[in-house]
This record gives structure tokens, sequence and C-alpha cells, in this order.
């Protein structure tokens, strides 16, 4: 396979789990409504589970929401 013709899918979906570290808590729950915040000003379709948001988007669209919401949490 010649990995140089591979081109980015224009719709996607994504797996977010972030976890933040070294906080000294042991509850996220403040990181978590902040992420979700930060998510419903994006205008992408997300649905939060258990133990991570599942983004629907183009590529771009999701890899800047995911980069900025590991900003929020850290």
């Amino acid at each position: 396979i010649d990995y140089s013709l591979l081109s980015t899918p224009p719709a996607c979906y994504a797996g977010l789990c972030l976890v933040p570290i070294g906080t000294g808590k042991t509850s996220i729950a403040a990181e978590v409504t902040e992420v979700e915040r930060f998510l419903k000003t994006r205008g992408l379709k997300y649905t939060m589970h258990l133990y991570s948001t599942t983004i629907e988007g183009s590529w771009n669209d999701i890899m800047g929401v995911i980069g900025k919401a590991h900003a929020v949490v850290y």
C-alpha cells in the first residue's frame, strides 16, 4: 500500500477519553462538566458515555475539538 496516496476521511467518529492525572482529587466531575460545556459550543454531534465520549464530524473538526478539549482538562 502506498501510504502517500491515503487521504483523511470527510466524516468520521472518534472516541474521546481524557483522564486528568496528578490533580490529587478522586473526582473528575468538574472536568467532565467543563468538557461537556465546551463540546456544546462546537456544533458537533456527540454522545457522552460512562467512560468516554463519541464525537461525529469532519476529520479536521474532530481533531480540533479533541485538542481543545485536552487543553480544557489540562
